[in-house]
């Protein structure tokens, strides 16, 4: 039976290819800025998907405002909402403004998203070079003003009530998940079906297929699957390592040395898909 993934990455970008700009004049540059804030918080994957979708939404909301021969998306979001654009009474230069409301947005939203502060006067400093002050200033300001209300759309889409939601049990039958040693880690984001969706009319549209029913049976297919994992697992070459790491979405990795545990922060979740779709874009 054939099976289609669908991969929906969301990734605006409003530069020419062949632009001369400086690293932090790009829109990989303000991702990979999110991403270290991301990775500063040790974000699970659900978490960065949404950071991501609306700090580069907001870029894109920006474009569309600015560019006329742009298409807009707003009017294909499942939820209804209006974006006011400001009036500017000097030109605003539209990639200055889509660079700083990425950033902007980000700030909003991301935990930590304060630290996003540097890479803006870092990004305002570099424009100042080529463009008229008041230039720069208009353009910041209709940058701030559309990702305000980006934000403020954002805090309406469930996110902040997943933490009021009855903690996830497993149940204790023998084919239910449940935490695993050596980190235990508890059930990612149980309730992320709760929030607000972009395109979908509901999480359903994409249901994965049945996992291979669970088995004790020693000639089941479910065992010998699990022979195979087992046996792959010891036996691993670098090059698997390699692969199994850098698919590994865990923000956090523990490593044991002895009696001793040791925490790496990863880039992982969402950070390396964004890195793929910068490097095809």
């Amino acid at each position: 039976m054939k099976q289609k993934i669908f991969l929906c990455i969301f990734y605006f970008t409003c530069f020419n290819a062949k632009a001369q700009v400086k690293s932090y004049e790009s829109i990989p540059q303000q991702t990979w800025s999110l991403t270290e804030v991301m990775y500063h918080d040790v974000v699970n994957p659900p978490a960065a998907s949404r950071f991501y979708a609306y700090a580069m939404y907001a870029g894109y909301e920006i474009l569309t405002q600015l560019e006329q021969t742009a298409t807009g998306i707003r009017q294909k979001i499942k939820t209804p909402f209006t974006i006011k654009s400001p009036e500017s009474p000097v030109s605003v230069d539209k990639k200055l403004a889509v660079l700083y409301g990425i950033l902007e947005t980000g700030k909003g939203i991301i935990p930590s998203g304060y630290l996003l502060e540097e890479k803006q006067e870092e990004l305002v400093k570099s424009w100042k070079q080529k463009l008229e002050p008041v230039i720069v200033d208009a353009s910041i300001h209709f940058a701030k003003n559309i990702a305000l209300q980006v934000i403020t759309w954002a805090k309406s889409d469930g996110y902040f009530q997943l933490s009021t939601r009855a903690r996830y049990t497993p149940s204790s039958a023998d084919s239910s998940w449940r935490p695993t040693a050596p980190e235990y880690m508890l059930a990612v984001e149980p309730h992320w079906r709760t929030i607000r969706t972009f395109f979908l009319d509901t999480v359903s549209q994409f249901r994965p297929a049945k996992p291979v029913s669970f088995s004790k049976d020693s000639n089941s297919y479910f065992m010998q699957m699990v022979r195979e994992v087992y046996r792959t697992g010891r036996e691993l070459s670098d090059e698997q390592k390699l692969i199994a790491n850098f698919w590994d979405c865990n923000p956090f990795a523990v490593q044991f040395q002895g009696h001793m545990s040791i925490g790496l922060k990863k880039i992982s979740p969402g950070g390396h898909w964004m890195g793929i779709t910068g490097i095809v874009a």
